[in-house]
Formats: C-alpha cells, structure tokens, sequence
C-alpha cells in the first residue's frame, strides 16, 4: 500500500498515479474525494491523473499560471476555482496540516527504530 506523505517526491506520486490509471484502478473502493497538494506537486499530468481517478485536486498553483490546458480539462477546471473562489480554495488546500502532523508524528515515534539508513528503505520499512 502506498501513503503519499509531504516528502513524497513528484516523481514518485505520478510514476504511483501513472500505474494506478494504467492497471485499470478507475474505481478504487476507498474512495479518494480530495487530494491536497503544494506546488511542488503541480503539472497538468498530476492533476488530470487526480481527476480520471475520482477526487477533486487541490494543488497549490504558481502565481501566474497558464490556463492552456492541452488536452488536460482537469487543470483549467482546477484553475478556475481558484479564481472563483480564492478563499475556499486555499480553505480547502490549507487542511494539508492533517496529513502533514500525522506523518511527522510517525516519523518522531519510528526515527530511532528504523534500521535502514536511506530514506527510500526507510519509509518502506515503516
């Protein structure tokens, strides 16, 4: 099972999107509604992937973003929230501190019993 945490890198949450569309996960019985990210999570690729998937993406975009969407409506439909509603939007992207806190409290209870040394062989450990 994989739980993307804040350090997960981009890369290795869409290769994970990637295999889950892929492999035919179109209707996952836990059920995704949201999925909160920063910007260092944005592309057109994550957030069309999010929405093929059956959540909603929240994903932190740049200051000025481009609205050509290249045959992703996923990422201008998610840019025009953030239009429409600023507030709610970054309301709903600022809940991130849950998953965030839990993952952090994780880390400060298994640090010091892990016995693998690299972070990759470390959070496969836990």
């Amino acid at each position: 099972m994989f739980y993307p945490s804040c350090s997960t890198p981009p890369w290795e949450l869409e290769g994970v999107l990637k295999t889950l569309v892929d492999d035919g996960y179109k209707d996952i019985d836990a059920k995704m509604g949201v999925v909160r990210a920063d910007a260092g999570y944005l592309s057109m690729d994550n957030v069309q992937m999010i929405t093929d998937l059956g959540a909603t993406p929240f994903v932190r975009p740049k200051k000025h973003p481009r609205f050509l969407s290249l045959g992703r409506p996923a990422w201008k439909e998610m840019l025009l929230r953030t239009q429409q509603d600023p507030e709610a939007f970054a309301d709903e992207l600022n809940q991130r501190w849950r998953a965030e806190a839990y993952f952090s409290k994780m880390k400060r209870r298994f640090a010091n019993a892990l016995t693998i040394r690299t972070g990759t062989m470390r959070r496969r450990e836990v």
